[in-house]
């Protein structure tokens, strides 16, 4: 005779008092990815419930949003400050997925490393008004988180929760948990609304610790002395985690990502440097980012990674509708790569905005983000606004032969020739091989108008043909 289903988990919400909530402690078998969601959901819950009084704030105006910033955590034990990155980043993934909520990008907020960092400096320079921190401790064979959420204009505590866990796997008071807060939220406020909790399957602990590695040194490689060393052991890594278990599809749209950056970037390693410029290895990228996307349709990140991956594989008429994908299954992040394939399609205008609306949520954007924007408004002919991206982009990326060359061209279309001069010399000096005559072989440019405007003002700098 069948057994009736057992009863689900009931968690009553607790009155809040004006700063900060006792810490609770939870036991529970999940693991880490689901973690990630558990996190956001209290967090927009929390921030849900507070009233305008209690945050010591006025009321938002309607349409207004809520700004986090969430920290990387800090990681207890040596080489585990991928895991504490990772957790980081997923939350604030789960966090973007609520429409009143403005998350900021990573990119800008890992700047400010949680163990020792203090959330008021970091909340008033990244524009946030609440900012997560946390810490994560993975003592084998159990995994423990604590988070707190503080108010960056006063510095006080309005939710924090410990969380202790097996890391064995999933169980029915996970999904109990994620719904029910869900449903707390949808029902008892209008301010926050979520896509709900997909249900993807998650993979093992260890397996998933491999992936947050991978993307630890993918976030990182172009930091480091050996860029192809970093790429490599990600891919390895990856490659591992995709044969423990096949059906992830983070993994596959990370493992895209080493093929893309060795297609696009020169690594000065014998193990990759068959690979730049490479037919082979942008057409391997596509294919895993193309299996993400099947392995999860309604995954913008995954739709997001194609649309990357095409834009380096013209025409980019797929390149743009895979970033339209990812907007419409998100329309509340914005990815600034997405300008990217406009700006070669010849749709310049369309595309600055969109990298505009990013870098507002990336106030330390990186240099790669600030070339698009300096490439874009060249091609929409605003000279002034692309001098002013590409200087910070030589600024923050002093070796960068594209944005010293982008910038000596914007210069000597505003007649400012002797600091065209002196970019030009920079990019020659980073890359000493380089002609125009190589560039509008190599050029990805749809219409030919664009190529001509740029060619002229790489001419006006005086680089050699």
């Amino acid at each position: 005779m069948n057994q009736p289903p057992a009863p689900r988990p009931v968690f009553a919400r607790r009155p809040l008092p004006p700063r900060r909530v006792p810490r609770r402690r939870y036991l529970l078998a999940f693991s880490a990815a689901a973690l990630a969601f558990i996190v956001a959901m209290a967090i927009a819950w929390q921030l849900a419930a507070l009233s305008p009084r209690t945050r010591n704030a006025p009321e938002r105006a309607p349409g207004e949003k809520t700004t986090i910033a969430v920290l990387p955590f800090a990681a207890s034990g040596v080489g585990q400050e991928h895991f504490g990155e990772g957790m980081a980043e997923d939350i604030a993934a789960a966090l973007a997925n609520y429409q009143s909520l403005a998350v900021v990008a990573p990119n800008s907020s890992f700047r400010y490393r949680a163990r020792g960092g203090d959330p008021m400096r970091a909340g008033k320079a990244l524009g946030a008004r609440y900012v997560l921190t946390g810490s994560v401790a993975h003592p084998a064979p159990n995994v423990r988180i604590a988070a707190t959420l503080v108010d960056a204009a006063s510095g006080a505590h309005v939710w924090s929760e410990e969380i202790d866990w097996p890391a064995n796997g999933l169980s029915d008071v996970q999904f109990a948990i994620v719904d029910g807060i869900a449903q707390r939220l949808a029902a008892e406020s209008d301010r926050v609304q979520g896509e709900g909790i997909r249900r993807t399957p998650l993979p093992s602990i260890a397996s998933y610790d491999r992936y947050l590695l991978a993307r630890h040194l993918l976030r990182r490689h172009g930091e480091t002395d050996r860029p192809g060393a970093a790429v490599l052991a990600a891919r390895q890594l990856l490659e591992r985690a995709v044969a423990e278990q096949a059906d992830f599809a983070p993994y596959y749209s990370a493992l895209s990502e080493t093929y893309r950056a060795a297609y696009a970037e020169r690594m000065h390693d014998p193990a990759l440097d068959n690979e730049f410029g490479s037919r082979v290895a942008i057409d391997r990228a596509a294919q895993l980012a193309g299996r993400a996307v099947s392995l999860d349709m309604e995954s913008f990140q995954a739709w997001a990674q194609l649309g990357w991956v095409l834009r380096w594989r013209p025409p980019f008429e797929d390149s743009i509708a895979a970033f339209e994908r990812a907007r419409s299954l998100n329309p509340n992040v914005v990815d600034a790569r997405a300008g990217e394939p406009l700006v070669f399609a010849g749709r310049a205008v369309e595309a600055v905005p969109i990298i505009e609306r990013a870098m507002r949520l990336d106030p330390l954007a990186s240099p790669e983000t600030l070339a698009s924007l300096g490439h874009a408004y060249y091609m929409v002919g605003d000279y002034g606004k692309a001098i002013d991206a590409l200087t910070v982009c030589v600024q923050r990326a002093p070796t960068s032969a594209f944005c010293h060359r982008l910038l000596a061209a914007a210069y000597s279309q505003t007649g400012r020739q002797e600091e065209a001069v002196f970019q030009a010399a920079e990019a020659m000096r980073e890359n000493p091989g380089w002609t125009i005559g190589a560039a509008v072989r190599a050029s990805l440019y749809q219409r030919r108008a664009d190529l001509d405007h740029l060619v002229t003002g790489y001419r006006k700098a005086g680089f050699p043909e």
